[in-house]
């Protein structure tokens, strides 16, 4: 069975999102355009750390393909330094440089309004909440079934979002304010009833562009994160983690068919309930979620005893949620085999390259030197 990866499919879901929405496609290329015009020129990339004064020196992040989560740090350190992009480009307005003036007062008319302002903090808030997935998908020791119940809870997350409208709405309309950037939203006049009932449908405008904004991203999120596609191995799972005889009695052992010339279904029945049992009997031991149940198998030797549940547990955990491991190998490779290295044998670069994607471990370094010192004797006696 091939299996993507989900941190891959969850980059796609938002790629395909954003296709979709030409108000966010719009504001995501604003964004990409305007953080290489400040980045390319050593000059304006000075003028610009500047204008920030005494606070800590931020940067704008460009967009990267091969970096899933390059358009969520772009546009928060956007938003985040908003007020000096504004002075920037009209500082730079301002220079004789007719090019690059024509170019900032361009870019300046881009984002000094409403529209932009609203658009781009809203995808914040919802790219950050695709962000937390993000970064869980591509952490180890993950499986299939807590990826995808985290991926129901970003989008009840995200249908949560609907109901706080108002308040970002507000907020929006204080940046605004603070910028002298016209909301737009502001009822008019009674006298002027014709312009205000303009307004009044310019305001329902923006609140069903943010809903649907939203129901986009959940909808692509829904299809790349179909449970139907992995129906086996969500039954596996829910096989292992049954907890008593009721559970037991209710359990379809048809949605594990497929693997039947893999694993004898009658005696996984037998097995199950005999494990049932056992978790009942060693209720001291964890049983709560699958890594301690790997653990009480290894630790109890129960694969000999619990064949056929141990076979599952062994195709269960073959199947990773993502690659994101593997391609962290890869990015270390390019690091470490430098022209400078080209000699390096096979063995020291493995080590080299393990000890750099371990570097968040607790090493206990005497025991390595201990176990150093057993391989070869080369303490000499003195005496």
């Amino acid at each position: 069975m091939f299996v993507h990866c989900y941190a891959h499919k969850l980059n796609l879901a938002l790629q395909d999102a954003t296709n979709k929405l030409k108000a966010v496609s719009d504001i995501l290329l604003i964004v990409q355009n305007v953080s290489v015009f400040v980045e390319r020129s050593a000059k304006r990339h000075t003028l610009f750390e500047h204008l920030q004064g005494d606070e800590k020196k931020a940067t704008l992040h460009n967009f990267c393909a091969t970096r899933w989560s390059s358009r969520y740090l772009a546009l928060k350190s956007f938003v985040k330094l908003y007020k000096y992009l504004l002075t920037f480009l009209e500082m730079v307005d301002d220079d004789n440089d007719k090019t690059n003036g024509a170019a900032a007062r361009g870019f300046l008319k881009q984002v000094k309004n409403f529209d932009f302002v609203f658009y781009s903090n809203v995808l914040l808030i919802l790219f950050e909440k695709t962000h937390m997935l993000s970064k869980f998908l591509q952490m180890p020791n993950n499986n299939i079934v807590h990826a995808l119940e985290l991926c129901d809870v970003t989008i009840m997350d995200l249908n949560t979002l609907k109901n706080n409208y108002d308040e970002i709405l507000e907020s929006v309309k204080n940046k605004c304010e603070e910028e002298n950037i016209d909301t737009v939203l502001e009822p008019m006049s009674k006298k002027r009833k014709t312009h205000a009932l303009e307004v009044e449908t310019n305001a329902e405008k923006y609140k069903k562009s943010f809903n649907n904004i939203i129901d986009v991203h959940i909808s692509e999120l829904q299809i790349r994160f179909s449970k139907n596609e992995f129906k086996s191995l969500i039954a596996m799972y829910n096989l292992i983690m049954l907890k008593n005889e009721k559970e037991h009695a209710e359990y379809n052992y048809n949605d594990l068919i497929k693997y039947d010339k893999l694993v004898d279904l009658e005696r996984l029945k037998t097995e199950s309930s005999s494990f049932i049992n056992y978790k009942i009997k060693f209720d001291n031991l964890n049983w709560k979620d699958l890594n301690n149940v790997i653990k009480n198998f290894v630790e109890n030797d129960l694969k000999s005893f619990y064949q056929e549940i141990f076979k599952l547990l062994k195709i269960y955990l073959t199947i990773p949620i993502s690659s994101a491991e593997a391609e962290r190998a890869f990015s270390v490779l390019k690091l470490l085999k430098t022209w400078l290295r080209t000699a390096m044998e096979d063995d020291r670069l493995s080590a080299l390259g393990i000890i750099i994607m371990a570097s968040n471990m607790i090493i206990d370094y005497e025991l390595i030197l201990e176990e150093f010192i057993k391989i070869k004797e080369r303490r000499l006696l003195l005496v």
